[in-house]
């Protein structure tokens, strides 16, 4: 369990996030997340106050973040809470599964596995994944937050802020932020805290202030970017 939401990285601002500290819910909340895929993904559960697979061995659970808008330009960031089986990841600029022409989704995601592998990769409408940069040796321990931007055709992935991977890729222009999780069995690859946010590029409130010494006038804007934390429930 996590208490601290991650921040959002330098320039962008948060839109949304949940530390998933409240009741258990199978699936994770229907009116913020939808399941992105038909067919070989499944749903992610909050339970005992993380966010977990509903399905083992060799299924990858995903669900989009449908709750908010945000901007082309985005970032989906989570803390990882435990690692010791398959892999976690986040995800941005997916296109759920719409159960006529795609039964799968579509979209950018950086996994991360229990293996010491991270990955920068696609999901394809087809059903298939390209890997568009990895390393490894990576060790992600209980606690870690692990980020990926989208800005323009710029991919960018992050572990508590230090990049690690980047990759250029223009399929996918625009969708929603997501979680993903690969899990041997039940507890062993589990999320916590979440955040996403975009560029500031949906429209903030602004307060003008204006003065002047009878030959000029200045004025300044104040700009109050929208900003939502879900219930906790």
């Amino acid at each position: 369990m996590s208490s601290l939401i991650p921040v959002a990285p330098a320039g962008f601002t948060l839109r949304a996030s949940n530390l998933f500290q409240g009741a258990n819910q199978n699936p994770i909340d229907p009116n913020l997340w939808t399941p992105a895929d038909l067919i070989s993904l499944q749903n992610l559960q909050v339970l005992s106050q993380s966010v977990q697979a509903v399905e083992f061995s060799d299924h990858l659970c995903v669900a989009l973040f449908t709750g908010e808008p945000i901007a082309t330009d985005q970032y989906c960031s989570t803390v990882v809470l435990n690692l010791t089986g398959e892999s976690v990841g986040v995800a941005v600029r997916c296109t759920p599964a719409n159960g006529t022409n795609q039964s799968r989704v579509s979209g950018y995601v950086f996994i991360v596995g229990s293996s010491g592998i991270g990955a920068i990769a696609t999901f394809t409408s087809e059903g298939t994944t390209a890997i568009l940069d990895l390393v490894e040796g990576l060790s992600v321990t209980p606690g870690e937050i692990i980020t990926l931007t989208a800005v323009k055709n710029v991919l960018t992935a992050y572990i508590n802020g230090s990049q690690i991977l980047t990759a250029t890729d223009s399929t996918y222009t625009s969708g929603y932020v997501g979680l993903a999780i690969d899990a041997d069995s039940a507890g062993s690859a589990t999320l916590g805290a979440w955040s996403a946010g975009d560029l500031d590029t949906i429209p903030s409130v602004e307060l003008f202030a204006q003065s002047g010494n009878g030959n000029f006038l200045t004025e300044t804007v104040y700009r109050l970017p929208h900003r939502r934390q879900w219930p906790l429930d």
